[in-house]
């Protein structure tokens, strides 16, 4: 599949935060538990296949990042102890219980997540991210993205999002930690693939903002359904930055279910 030179992100005239992307240059980084798939970053983590070893290692990891002052033989004996729980009932209904509220607390405040598309054409993202065609939709060029985040640090991490028909498989002893996060933010049902998306991913950014620098965000896309005075507004907007931002207007194509794209020039000296 080819790389796409940019990516999109559908928005909407009526959410003053979804202008503040070209006016501020601000990413807002949503936690997962806003989403509307409740699917979403919900991959089950099993505990139920492991080695006495595996259990015992594992669990001392976690309980020496809880308890840093603890002594290591404390820690072990708590990971034995709740090793010889754990193969019990009721120790089994606690794993349960633990690994629910691992996940519900990296949906609400560990993971902010900003999503982007590949597919500009898709008439149902469209309707259903940029307020029925009457909404615009930014256009970021992918490597002057990538550039950036890179130069934020290894807690920024973009990524194409994996369709598929079944959860990926993750052992809670087994699978490394990255790869348990890429299984959890990077994989969705089969059902959304027409979005074809990428994820950025900023670990401990839920429900934040990111600021961009200029030269990112290289294009706009008006709904071929906004209004005038929309229009009007977006072309004041993009006179105001100090950056050359292109903008193109959808269209309905006169002989087939699809969209095209016609340059605007707002600018006199405006190049497409």
């Amino acid at each position: 599949m080819a790389v796409p030179k940019y990516l999109y992100k559908f928005r909407s005239f009526r959410d003053e935060n979804h202008k503040a992307m070209l006016t501020d240059n601000k990413l807002f980084f949503a936690s997962p538990d806003k989403f509307n798939d409740p699917f979403d970053c919900s991959v089950p983590i099993h505990y139920e296949d492991f080695t006495k070893t595996e259990f015992i290692s594992y669990w001392a990891d976690i309980f020496r990042k809880h308890s840093p002052g603890s002594r290591d033989y404390e820690i072990r004996k708590r990971a034995k102890e709740l090793y010889n729980q754990f193969r019990s009932p009721s120790g089994r209904r606690r794993m349960e219980e633990y690994q629910e509220e691992t996940i519900k607390k990296m949906r609400s405040e560990e993971m902010g997540i900003f999503s982007l598309t590949a597919n500009l054409s898709s008439i149902l993202s469209w309707s259903h991210y940029a307020d029925w065609h009457r909404g615009f939709c930014l256009g970021f060029h992918r490597l002057s993205l990538e550039a950036f985040l890179k130069k934020c640090g290894p807690f920024l991490d973009l990524r194409p999002v994996d369709y598929t028909e079944e959860y990926p498989l993750i052992n809670a002893y087994k699978t490394s930690d990255d790869e348990k996060t890429n299984k959890i933010v990077w994989t969705k049902s089969n059902d959304w693939k027409y979005e074809d998306e990428y994820r950025v991913l900023w670990l401990n950014g839920a429900n934040k903002f990111l600021r961009l620098p200029g030269g990112v965000i290289k294009r706009v896309v008006l709904g071929w359904k906004a209004s005038p005075t929309d229009k009007n507004e977006m072309m004041s907007i993009l006179r105001s930055r100090a950056d050359r931002v292109s903008l193109f207007q959808a269209n309905p194509k006169k002989n087939s279910y699809g969209l095209r794209f016609d340059f605007i020039r707002y600018t006199r000296d405006q190049q497409s």
